[in-house]
């Protein structure tokens, strides 16, 4: 009998190791190496730290590696020069590509520049550059990979009110460069994120009510956390992502579970004054701070995209108490309780502090990637891609900082750091994809016990 026990504790143990994923990425298989190629706003990391977090989440039993391939200042001609030793050997099954917001030229758009004669034939010119180049870098990796995932380049912010000198009329060019994208993508049979669209609407619906609100930060170029949620969401919304967390749907006057979507539920009990079950779901809450939700209340991806549905129909009317692992997260009407409640909403369940743990490797993931790539704008920026041997690139680093020629803080503050940097180049790649597998081992769900109880 003891022997009989042990296996059936063992048992049951293993059945709660991990819940049935009943949803699955639309492009992305585990495992995929996703490789996201790009200027300053891949670099920085922002969209990609936000889509590690809603991908490890929402799926963490399907593992994901992801590569920032961005370079700051990088340009088309940028990334074509850099296939060879920078972004073909990361073997990559699906590929992402924002680039344009260099290409554009911005400093053509000054008020001195736009009223010079031949102001218009430049931008004719620049258009064609890009066009013929974006279909070099198109053609290049969506020949090396399982599929391009193409995106409109991100806003140039023309309407926020700062201080910032506002080059007018980059960001209309961009729209024009989105619109060349989309006609290669389908040359390719690219998917395409339309972040400029998206970007555009969320800054006109913040000015609504306050034009110093923007998506991009005060530079009117780089997005920062807040952007990089925007375009993550918008990455999840065009490639049709799932909107469920999970469903739990009971009947009390059938006393039965009614619906248990990407969730195991076992050992429900109904009783007069409610009910009790446990549950392992197969997914975690998406997790937002304030900044993302103020911007969210003007957007409304989270309740769309965020659903961790439970509900409870036939309840007798009045008052119930959720508790979740003993801790009360929130009072409910039955009213309320048989609609339902999206518990992904509720930043006090066990599932969302979890969450919120993951979040925070996910910015560990982004500092330490861009740290990284930093080594590699460095070579691009100081011209020592030219040197065959890493001591020769350190030495040549070594000397533009004595000679003082080079005046752009930014630069001046990469090459200082290269000397120290190049030589744990490959520790701190791995270190960063370790993160990654530290991310998805922070979000492996875990069984959880519910009690529903009138409140008298």
């Amino acid at each position: 009998m003891k022997r009989f026990v042990c296996i059936l504790t063992v048992f049951l143990a293993a059945s709660f190791c991990a819940a049935k994923q009943e949803q699955k990425p639309s492009i992305f298989k585990a495992n995929d190496n996703i490789c996201l190629v790009g200027d300053s706003i891949t670099h920085g990391g922002f969209y990609t730290e936000n889509l590690l977090l809603y991908y490890a989440t929402r799926f963490p039993d399907i593992p994901l590696s992801f590569y920032n391939l961005g370079i700051s200042g990088d340009s088309c001609w940028g990334i074509i020069s850099r296939f060879d030793d920078d972004i073909d050997p990361v073997k990559a099954n699906v590929y992402t590509l924002m680039i344009g917001m260099n290409d554009v030229g911005r400093g053509k758009f000054s008020d001195s520049e736009r009223t010079k004669p031949d102001h218009q034939k430049k931008v004719l010119q620049t258009r064609e550059s890009y066009e013929k180049n974006l279909d070099k870098i198109a053609a290049h990796l969506s020949g090396r990979s399982r599929k391009l995932i193409m995106f409109t380049p991100s806003i140039y912010d023309q309407t926020s009110e700062n201080k910032t000198e506002n080059l007018k009329g980059v960001n209309d060019e961009l729209k024009v460069f989105g619109q060349i994208g989309r006609k290669l993508a389908e040359k390719y049979d690219a998917k395409v994120v339309d972040m400029w669209s998206y970007m555009e609407t969320a800054n006109e619906r913040l000015h609504k009510t306050d034009k110093t609100k923007s998506v991009i930060g005060a530079d009117r170029v780089h997005p920062q956390d807040v952007g990089g949620f925007v375009m993550a969401s918008k990455f999840i919304i065009d490639l049709g992502e799932p909107k469920f967390v999970s469903r739990m749907a009971f009947d009390a006057k059938a006393a039965k579970l009614s619906e248990a979507f990407n969730a195991d539920v076992s050992d429900v009990k109904f009783g007069p004054e409610g009910l009790s079950f446990t549950a392992l779901e197969a997914a975690l809450p998406y997790p937002t701070g304030a900044d993302k939700d103020g911007v969210d209340a003007v957007l409304g991806f989270l309740p769309e995209y965020n659903k961790q549905m439970f509900s409870v129909k036939n309840l007798k009317p009045g008052k119930y108490e959720l508790s979740i692992d003993g801790k009360n997260i929130g009072q409910y009407t039955s009213e309320e309780l048989s609609e339902g409640i999206n518990l992904a909403m509720n930043k006090n369940t066990p599932q969302y502090k979890q969450a919120q743990e993951v979040a925070k490797l996910c910015r560990q993931f982004r500092l330490k990637a861009s740290e990284y790539r930093g080594i590699r704008a460095t070579e691009f920026f100081a011209k020592l891609r030219k040197y065959k041997t890493d001591e020769e690139r350190i030495e040549a680093a070594k000397r533009a900082l004595t000679e003082g020629k080079e005046k752009n803080p930014y630069v001046l503050g990469l090459i200082k750091r290269y000397p120290d940097l190049k030589p744990k180049q490959g520790e701190m790649g791995r270190a960063v994809q370790a993160i990654v597998k530290d991310v998805y081992a922070a979000a492996k769900t875990k069984p959880h016990q519910f009690n529903l109880r009138a409140v008298k």
